[in-house]
């Protein structure tokens, strides 16, 4: 589908309960240069009565507003249009509003003519694609830095060291060996699948003792900078093993 200006707008359900509850605008439009003109206007609401430390406590901060202008790389334009291209053919009418609906409303001008979309069931697969463009003005914003994430595994008195890093904003995703310097490319689509089995499971700070990257197991780092082992600090959620094991056959296929 060929098309000129998207706008997307989002909020969560009435029953959204704050710090979450937020709403956004995302505008989308292509120029002559081959890039992507974006911007972002998000609001976060209903925080009148809670504290700061009720807002901390969520991994949020006193100020996650944001009003963002600028330009994405080229390569979403491709993105974007083979996401509208998975719109179906026939549109369902927007449902009554509830306490439990989000609002969604897609308005895609092609040429002067416009198509507009609210029903959330037609807009799961361009939901996913609107989360990783915000995703991507986060990183060129500075809001957020890339993934990346470093893997020690000690067995048999033997180190394997890898770092996986991925930028949403360039769409990459790769695992760098630090101690042969060798970078693999990964394909994008497997980002998805990765980031789910790692943190399918319980980070536990609180149960980190000492530095347990020494002892033999699987260890991961990320983003606070903070070693955790699996079975010790990274737990299966419903006290089994089944999350741990997925992680070991996921990042073991690497070594």
């Amino acid at each position: 589908m060929r098309w000129n200006q998207i706008i997307y707008k989002y909020q969560t359900a009435p029953v959204t309960p704050a710090p979450y509850a937020h709403f956004y605008t995302l505008t989308l439009r292509t120029d002559t240069k081959g890039t992507l003109q974006t911007s972002l206007e998000m609001t976060y609401t209903d925080r009148e009565d809670l504290d700061e430390s009720e807002i901390s406590d969520e991994g949020f901060t006193g100020n996650d507003d944001v009003n963002w202008e600028g330009k994405l790389p080229g390569i979403w334009l491709e993105i974007i249009s083979r996401s509208l291209q998975k719109l179906p053919g026939k549109i369902s009418p927007a449902r009554p509003d509830s306490e439990m609906d989000e609002f969604h409303e897609l308005i895609v001008d092609s040429g002067g003519k416009e198509l507009v979309i609210e029903n959330a069931k037609d807009l799961k697969n361009w939901n996913y694609t609107a989360q990783e463009i915000i995703q991507a003005i986060f990183e060129a914003s500075g809001k957020e830095k890339s993934f990346e994430m470093d893997y020690t595994r000690i067995a048999d008195g033997k180190e394997n060291n890898l770092q996986f890093k991925a930028s949403f904003l360039h769409r990459e995703f790769s695992v760098v060996n630090p101690d042969t310097k060798k970078t693999k490319q990964l394909p994008w689509d497997d980002l998805h699948h990765f980031l789910g089995t790692v943190f399918g499971a319980e980070f536990r700070p609180d149960l980190i003792t000492g530095n347990e990257r020494k002892q033999p197991g699987h260890h991961i780092r990320t983003g606070d900078e903070l070693w955790y082992k699996l079975g010790t600090s990274v737990l299966d959620p419903n006290g089994g093993t089944k999350a741990l094991k997925k992680i070991e056959r996921l990042l073991e296929e690497f070594i």
